[in-house]
């Protein structure tokens, strides 16, 4: 007998300001393993992206917001719904000085292998927007990517911006994650720490890897640079290990300026047999193609 699947729903944050964004969560399973088709509906409010996790952002108006998610199969539809309070927290402030934000600042970067300007419709909305808006958008693109906040570190670009720097991830010659994408082999115990991972992969497997940096600034690329300071992987173990779990409350409610971006700053890494990783200077893998691949946002969508 065919039966519907069964399914739950669940909000990152549960109160947000007007035009506030949440990260909403689908958990749909089918005791067959088929296909589902899966949507979502909001009683007001505007859905971004499709699939398992997607966007909502708040209407102006305050009040409690139903969004409601759909999973179909040849038995049926189940539906769950999450509410969501738009409440006005507090006002969206000016950045203030650097030497007052409580976060763990972006060290001065080695050279990396390329940089890639990502589309503005992608991150960043309007220039009113605040930084948690746009933090909330790129966890909804890493979590496609099946990166979860446990396997990142975020760190502070001065007073009106923020960095996430991303999980080490192996990768073919395409920039399509390897496999195994995460783990080693051959495999002798569980990596408890993002730095433990790195060191584990570049010694366990050769080939190719990569690591992303999601930067939000309004500040010059040249700025956040170690002078000719070549990536190492000790370098980027301590990176990986020295950030933070989320951006604090007090940088989520800084609005930006007009002249503000994200950029991904890509770091690829070759070893062969048993030499030390190396870091590449260049690559013959795009920006583009190297988000894609990683799974943060459709091809198409990368110019």
């Amino acid at each position: 007998m065919q039966q519907a699947p069964t399914m739950d729903c669940s909000a990152s944050q549960s109160t947000i300001p007007p035009s506030g964004v949440t990260v909403l969560t689908s958990s749909a399973s089918d005791t067959n393993n088929r296909v589902l088709t899966l949507s979502w509906t909001a009683s007001a409010g505007t859905i971004e992206g499709t699939g398992r996790d997607v966007s909502w952002v708040a209407p102006q108006k305050e009040g409690a917001y139903l969004i409601y998610a759909s999973a179909s199969n040849e038995g049926g539809t189940s539906t769950c719904a999450v509410t969501v309070n738009v409440v006005r927290l507090v006002a969206a402030t000016a950045a203030p000085p650097d030497n007052r934000v409580a976060m763990t600042q972006l060290p001065p970067l080695p050279d990396w292998t390329l940089d890639y300007l990502v589309p503005e419709q992608l991150v960043i909305k309007s220039s009113e927007e605040t930084l948690g808006a746009i933090y909330d958008r790129l966890r909804t693109a890493l979590s496609r990517a099946q990166i979860s906040n446990d396997e990142t570190a975020v760190y502070g670009v001065g007073s009106d911006g923020f960095a996430i720097v991303t999980h080490v991830e192996h990768i073919d010659d395409h920039g399509v994650p390897a496999d195994p994408r995460w783990s080693i082999q051959p495999a002798q115990r569980i990596p408890t720490t993002l730095a433990e991972l790195w060191s584990d992969l570049i010694h366990a497997t050769p080939g190719r890897y990569r690591v992303i940096i999601l930067v939000v600034t309004s500040r010059s690329l040249n700025s956040l640079k170690a002078p000719r300071t070549q990536a190492t992987a000790q370098g980027m173990s301590t990176l990986l290990r020295q950030g933070e779990d989320t951006l604090p409350s007090e940088l989520r409610q800084v609005q930006g300026t007009a002249d503000r971006r994200c950029v991904a700053v890509v770091y690829e890494f070759q070893r062969t047999n048993d030499s030390e990783p190396k870091a590449l200077e260049s690559s013959d893998i795009g920006g583009p193609t190297h988000l894609a691949a990683a799974g943060l946002w459709p091809k198409g969508d990368l110019p």
